[in-house]
């Protein structure tokens, strides 16, 4: 899922980890007990709007519910100085969709490099519900605050996760705030054999909380 990551000079939207990386919408279910995995995703947007995401999250099988992950964000905007921000990214499953609805909570916060300040918070409660074997629902509603963005906001997401092939996925997703317009994004993945990873190539607006269009290349390894 994409954090909610809002540099001094880019606001980001998103809630955190989604379905999988740059994604914005997230799913409930944690990475799996005793398992870690490094996601990274680039967006480039029209006006020259960058940022670059490292994400590593693990979940111990002794606390089979947590999954502990941080991330580092570089963001740049236009002409200005670049902006990084460091911060964790917890996310404790409640409910699982085994269940046949699951419920997570999940929570970030950012420090910005070059200010050692909090520049970002979020928190955000994912519900998934898996509709059939080849499709998966994911909704999310959730609290954002950026320091150099727009304050406080709500935000509220639904995603469908649909199985084109054993290895091939289409993701689409929709989301927006409650001061802003909606946004959305598709995402055509590619699953590693062996679950060992995955490729996504993804294209949508407002994906960095602007009205351009937004491409994203994902990649995540598991091990």
């Amino acid at each position: 899922m994409r954090l909610m990551i809002a540099p001094i000079l880019l606001c980001a939207t998103a809630p955190a980890l989604a379905a999988g990386g740059g994604d914005v919408v997230d799913d409930s279910a944690p990475e799996t007990p005793g398992m870690c995995h490094f996601e990274s995703w680039g967006t480039l947007a029209r006006g020259g709007q960058r940022e670059v995401t490292i994400a590593p999250a693990c979940t111990r099988k002794a606390m089979p519910g947590l999954e502990i992950g941080g991330f580092i964000t570089r963001a740049w905007s236009g002409g200005a100085p670049a902006s990084t921000e460091i911060g964790v990214a917890p996310k404790l499953n409640l409910r699982p969709e085994s269940l046949g609805v699951g419920i997570g909570i999940e929570a970030t916060a950012g420090i910005g490099v070059e200010t050692g300040r909090l520049e970002s918070a979020s928190v955000t409660v994912p519900v998934t519900v898996p509709a059939s074997d080849w499709a998966r629902l994911n909704f999310n509603l959730g609290w954002q605050w950026s320091r150099g963005g727009r304050g406080h906001r709500l935000f509220a997401g639904a995603q469908a996760e649909l199985k084109l092939t054993p290895h091939w996925q289409l993701i689409v997703e929709g989301f927006g705030h409650d001061d802003g317009k909606p946004g959305g994004q598709a995402d055509l993945r590619w699953n590693l054999p062996g679950g060992r990873g995955s490729l996504d190539l993804m294209a949508g607006k407002r994906v960095l909380d602007r009205e351009s269009l937004a491409v994203t290349l994902g990649v995540t390894l598991r091990g």
